[in-house]
């Protein structure tokens, strides 16, 4: 396996957990854990070439969560790639969550997305879908749901869907918009297709799903441009960047040079306009949600397109504190949930947003994310739909891979 590929660790599919370690000079690696009584015996990882330990594939009976430390060499140290941290009677642990399928689950999943599908955002009847999301929201706020193969396929049949939607879709006048994970949005006007956000989940942290390659390259060649708020892996995409790349494609970042981008890609720094096929991009810089001094750098975007209309996507911007745009616009796509310690209630942000712009149309965004836990920012479906009913503005629920064409 390419241990190097992965964005998690352990490696778990449903209760299929396998741990692996890359040490070039370590003698000896074991696990010692909740689950063999903290080494007694321990579990031992063989050396699979010069860089990396690994252990077999184990199939772990109850679903649960798992707390775990590396012996290396006889010091007992945390899983370095695994943020999932939690402390107990060791210390500061590392630890992993498993999953199995409750009895049904797969089939009641395959029925909700059957009445999705039958009652999609536009023309669908809201009272069904409301209830039918409802019923799916409780699956998506298990914490280890994150860790279901079910799940994981469900998703990218949804996707595959969505930028195939797009593809077939001729835009007159309007736009179109298909929402695939989290922020990642297309935006599909008569000239251009322009993703924000877009991203597969393959490289997400905590996620790592086993998109096919050739999703992501029909998405790559789906784009016209991509331009990205923030370099966080549920808002970057380094593979579907470089596939872009690779085709002569624009690709927008906001400049961080903490962390890694693909040679190619074109940094944004303060404010400006970029204009892709007749459609107008301004860039503001901003601060990022719960940002506690570490200085995310950051920018939300605000898109005039070809057809008339006027976008405004906020990325992670806490817009509480400030807020680029004001003013009657489109279609306003907000990060739904945890935007300020200040505000606990989510509604009252939104009143905050809403306060400054006048969309005709809200969709909000950043909810059911995976790779965050709830409570930590992965938002429910169900509260979100509760808070827009309280709001006096047209508002619509994307779901993975569903569209909406705005005219």
């Amino acid at each position: 396996m390419n241990f190097d590929s992965f964005k998690i660790s352990p490696f778990v599919r449903d209760n299929e957990v396998q741990f692996y370690l890359k040490n070039s000079s370590a003698k000896n690696v074991e696990i010692i854990g909740s689950f063999n009584n903290w080494g007694s015996p321990p579990l031992q990882l063989k050396r699979i070439n010069n860089e990396y330990f690994a252990s077999d594939k184990i199939l772990f009976d109850t679903p649960n969560r798992y707390l775990y430390l590396f012996r290396v060499d006889g010091k007992e140290t945390l899983d370095e790639i695994n943020f999932n941290r939690t402390t107990n009677h060791k210390g500061t642990v590392s630890f992993f969550d498993v999953w199995i399928n409750p009895r049904g689950m797969k089939e009641q999943l395959v029925g909700i997305i059957e009445e999705i599908d039958k009652n999609p955002v536009q023309g669908g009847n809201p009272w069904i879908r409301s209830v039918v999301i409802s019923i799916l929201d409780q699956y998506i706020m298990i914490p280890s749901i994150n860790r279901s193969v079910t799940l994981m396929n469900l998703f990218i049949d949804r996707i595959n869907k969505s930028i195939d939607s797009v593809r077939e879709r001729h835009v007159k006048s309007g736009v179109f918009i298909a929402h695939l994970y989290n922020m990642g949005v297309i935006i599909k006007t008569r000239n251009a297709t322009i993703g924000i956000d877009a991203v597969s989940t393959k490289d997400c942290w905590n996620l790592d799903y086993d998109v096919p390659d050739h999703i992501i390259e029909k998405l790559a060649k789906t784009l016209d441009a991509l331009f990205i708020t923030h370099q966080h892996s549920d808002h970057m995409d380094p593979d579907l960047m470089t596939r872009m790349l690779k085709m002569k494609k624009l690709v927008y970042v906001a400049e961080d040079n903490r962390l890694p981008a693909p040679p190619g890609t074109k940094f944004l720094k303060g404010d400006g306009t970029i204009k892709i096929s007749q459609n107008k991009i301004k860039y503001f810089t901003g601060k990022h949600v719960y940002d506690n001094g570490r200085n995310i750098n950051l920018v939300s975007y605000f898109i005039h397109t070809d057809t008339g209309k006027t976008i405004y996507h906020t990325g992670d911007l806490d817009y509480t504190i400030g807020l680029p745009v004001s003013g009657n616009i489109d279609v306003a796509i907000p990060k739904y949930g945890g935007i300020s310690p200040f505000y606990e209630d989510d509604y009252e942000s939104l009143k905050i947003f809403l306060s400054k712009v006048s969309p005709r149309l809200l969709i909000p965004s950043h909810i059911g994310e995976l790779s965050h836990y709830p409570g930590g920012g992965r938002e429910s479906y169900k509260k979100c739909m509760d808070d827009m009913n309280r709001l006096k503005v047209d508002n619509r629920l994307l779901l993975w891979g569903e569209t909406y064409h705005y005219d």
